[in-house]
C-alpha cells in the first residue's frame, strides 16, 4: 500500500520582473524536485521543478494559479505526495492601477459617477415635464 504525504505549493509574483516563482515542498518544508506544475495565467502551461523545488514562469494574467496534481502511484519514488494548489495576484496586469485595491477603488468611483449622472438625467426629465404642465385654472 502506497501512503501519500501532504505537499504545499507557494506562488509568488515578482511585479517588477513580470514573473511568478513557484515553490513545491513537503508539509515539513523539504523541496520536491522534478515535479510537474501546471498553470493558468502564465506564459506556459506547465513546468518541472528544479532540484530546489522551484520554477519560474512569465506572468500573462491577472491571477496566476498553479497546481501540482500529486505523485502517481506508478512512479518510482521513495515518498509520494498529494496534490496542492497555489495562486497569487499580478498587479502589473491592471495596467498602471496601484494594485487590487486601486483597481477596485477606480471601479467603484466610476460606478458612483454613472449613478450620479443617471439620477441627474431622471431629475432633468421630470423637471422638464413639470415645467410643461399648465396650471389647472388657465387655458
Amino acid at each position: 500500500m502506497t501512503r501519500y504525504q501532504e505537499s504545499e505549493l507557494t506562488v509568488t509574483v515578482n511585479q517588477s520582473a513580470g514573473t511568478a516563482e513557484v515553490f513545491l515542498t513537503s508539509a515539513t518544508g523539504l523541496p520536491l524536485p522534478r515535479r510537474t506544475i501546471t498553470f493558468d495565467g502564465a506564459a506556459v502551461d506547465s513546468v518541472t521543478t528544479g532540484a530546489d523545488g522551484r520554477a519560474t514562469v512569465d506572468v500573462t494574467g491577472t491571477i496566476v494559479r498553479a497546481h501540482f496534481a500529486g505523485d502517481h502511484w506508478r512512479d518510482s519514488r521513495p515518498t509520494y505526495y498529494l496534490d496542492a494548489h497555489g495562486y497569487d495576484v499580478s498587479q502589473t496586469a491592471f495596467g498602471g492601477a496601484t494594485g487590487v485595491l486601486g483597481y477596485l477603488s477606480a471601479a467603484i468611483s466610476n460606478a458612483v459617477i454613472f449613478v450620479e449622472w443617471l439620477v441627474f438625467g431622471i431629475f432633468a426629465l421630470l423637471w422638464m415635464r413639470f415645467m410643461r404642465q399648465r396650471p389647472a385654472g388657465r387655458r
